[in-house]
């Protein structure tokens, strides 16, 4: 995903923990529905994100927020997600990949 010249699109709609969001932070740009949740849990295991999630994240979000998401275990729901900046689009349920396919045809791709 990290390598694609076309804009990628990561839709969240439940639960998006662990390498999940690892896998959804690589994404240009991620739709959410207003039930989705963030977290990377594995800190409360005795373990750290190992896909580059933290990397991600910091470039996101700033390394503050990084290291209390990562490090704390923090859930972050979708609301909270749209204001720090790791979903770009809300979407209403079932509306989910039409958001995202408007936002490809808007860009032309």
């Amino acid at each position: 995903l990290n390598n694609l010249k076309k804009p990628t699109f990561a839709v969240v709609k439940g639960v998006c923990l662990g390498s999940g969001f690892e896998l959804a932070l690589c994404a240009r740009y991620r739709v959410v529905t207003k039930n989705a949740l963030f977290a990377l849990p594995e800190a409360s295991f005795g373990l750290m994100p190992g896909l580059g999630g933290i990397y991600k994240l910091r470039n996101l979000i700033g390394a503050g927020n990084a290291l209390e998401v990562a490090m704390g275990g923090k859930f972050i729901d979708a609301l909270e997600a749209m204001k720090l900046g790791i979903a770009d689009y809300m979407a209403k349920k079932n509306e989910e990949m039409d958001v995202a396919i408007g936002k490809i045809r808007e860009m032309g791709c």
